[in-house]
């Protein structure tokens, strides 16, 4: 990857699941990553807004700046246990835009596995599969 730093997109369930599932898997993510000298976008924490639904404005203006990280983004690492509405779009908009995409949680026999640098069952495997991509 060269001198500049990595810069890790953690695309995953936010509304649709508990708090703590929200958050934990990042929250560990983020101790992983800076650990790694890797730098972190978290779009579960990057807003303070009520649980209830936002108004499109809001939503519209969430909706850009999690797409503005992604653009600036090295890659895209998602957690796709549990029910999610945005995250889909995230990893596919990663990829599109050429971008690492490595996957854990989920189904990896989905027929779009091949699509990603990675798709695993496990947490570690995703993890270990970003430290040989972003090398």
């Amino acid at each position: 990857m060269g001198d500049s730093q990595p810069l890790i997109y953690l695309a995953g369930a936010i509304d649709a699941v508990p708090g703590d599932e929200a958050h934990g898997w990042r929250d560990q993510a983020e101790a992983d990553c800076l650990a790694r000298g890797w730098a972190t976008f978290n779009p579960a924490r990057a807003f303070s807004i009520e649980p209830n639904e936002p108004s499109k404005e809001i939503s519209d203006a969430i909706h850009a700046v999690n797409s503005l990280a992604i653009c600036h983004s090295t890659a895209i690492w998602a957690n796709l246990s549990g029910r999610s509405f945005g995250t889909p779009l995230e990893v596919e908009s990663g990829r599109m835009l050429g971008k690492i995409v490595v996957c854990y949680g989920g189904s990896p026999a989905s027929i779009y596995q091949h699509k990603y640098d990675g798709w695993f069952i496990e947490y570690k495997s995703a993890l270990e599969t970003l430290e040989v991509k972003l090398a």
